[in-house]
């Protein structure tokens, strides 16, 4: 029912923010301009009732000032020490896909908008500390599917600068759930990040 609740919240906020980029957009000035951008974003995460955070990139374009597609990709850069049918297990993460969203004016200093990530995640596990993307047979290896809407406001620090925060909550969809369930890992997540590209104010 709460998985329902965002879902339709975030639904709304969607169609709030179509409606203020249609106000928005002058069609002299839209001249099919696209802007292109890479970043660095930090996702902070409660797995487990655990804080932990994934590190990440991104990189993409933003057409018409209003619309934002790319590509995305983030790890642990450490393990996460979690408790797994009574026994201590190290879990490693890494994920990666696809992103499109939808803002308001990206060149006002401030300018809010929503974000989908939707991609794939491989979680590796094992009852030893082993060390990061270096993993002999683990006793977990398993993978799935990450959606990952995300709510963000955006501040222009300068015209080759953002900086991103944002509120996300994150489905994950995988068959096997005997030993990790989607329960112990979804969650909100506060998410901040730095935008480097060539904007126009």
């Amino acid at each position: 029912m709460v998985k329902l609740k965002i879902s339709l919240f975030l639904f709304f906020i969607l169609l709030v923010l179509c409606k203020l980029s249609a106000q928005e957009v002058n069609p002299i000035e839209a001249n099919n301009k696209m802007e292109f951008y890479g970043g660095l974003n930090h996702q902070h995460h409660e797995y487990y009732n655990k804080v932990f955070s994934f590190q990440g990139i991104e990189g993409g374009a933003i057409l018409e000032h209003h619309y934002l597609f790319g590509v995305y990709g983030s790890t642990f850069v450490s393990s996460l020490e979690v408790d797994i049918n009574n026994a201590a297990t190290f879990l490693q993460m890494w994920q990666g896909g696809l992103m499109t969203g939808i803002m308001t004016d990206n060149r006002k200093f401030l300018h809010a908008g929503l974000l989908f990530n939707i991609g794939y995640i491989s979680i590796v596990g094992d009852e030893t500390n082993f060390p990061l993307f270096k993993v002999d047979n683990p006793s977990i290896r398993m993978g799935g599917l990450i959606l990952d809407p995300q709510l963000f406001t955006e501040l222009n620090v300068t015209k080759w600068m953002k900086i991103r925060t944002g509120l996300a909550y994150d489905f994950y969809g995988f068959k096997d759930q005997s030993l990790i369930k989607k329960s112990d890992l979804q969650s909100i997540s506060f998410n901040f990040g730095f935008l480097f590209g060539s904007f126009t104010k």
